[in-house]
């Protein structure tokens, strides 16, 4: 069976967590971070360092490292873009792989310790969390004109083969 890859975009508190988990089930792991010590941390889990410049997402192939699967852990940036999807656009509209984000409890909002899920409601209630549910529903408009082309491609590749 061929070993499967996965890019963990963000190396911080999650990222390296994800990391550990990952190459526990005997994926390959390639990290992507802005931090060079948080690359470092990389070191133990053998997975390949990719330090977060232009050039160097722009240089790297998720086809050519045969990527299955990509998780970003990476927060919007300041003024509430994805800097992830703002490099990786082009790239991530090709892919075929898994993509995942791994967003925030804060875009749930929430007071007294209650205890939410996927199902709850978004009301975040601080500006992080308003700003990471921006890029989330960015993200999810993104998929839906994924799966929208994806439909046209079948019913364009069922039109070809039956006519």
């Amino acid at each position: 069976m061929e070993t499967q890859n996965a890019l963990v975009i963000g190396i911080g508190y999650v990222g390296i967590r994800l990391v550990e988990k990952i190459n526990s089930l005997g994926i390959k792991v390639f990290g992507l971070s802005r931090n060079e010590k948080s690359l470092e941390k990389l070191e133990r889990y053998d997975a390949h360092k990719i330090y977060w410049d232009e050039k160097s997402l722009l240089d790297f192939s998720l086809v050519d490292n045969k990527i299955n699967f990509v998780l970003s852990t990476v927060p919007p940036n300041i003024i509430g873009n994805d800097p992830v999807l703002n490099i990786f656009n082009k790239k991530l509209s090709q892919y075929k792989g898994w993509l995942g984000y791994i967003s925030s409890t804060s875009v749930y909002g929430g007071e007294n310790n209650q205890i939410i899920d996927e199902s709850s409601d978004c009301s975040p209630q601080t500006s992080r969390g308003i700003t990471r549910l921006k890029v989330r529903k960015h993200g999810l408009t993104l998929v839906q004109k994924f799966l929208e082309l994806l439909e046209y491609m079948v019913i364009k590749d069922h039109l070809l083969r039956n006519y």
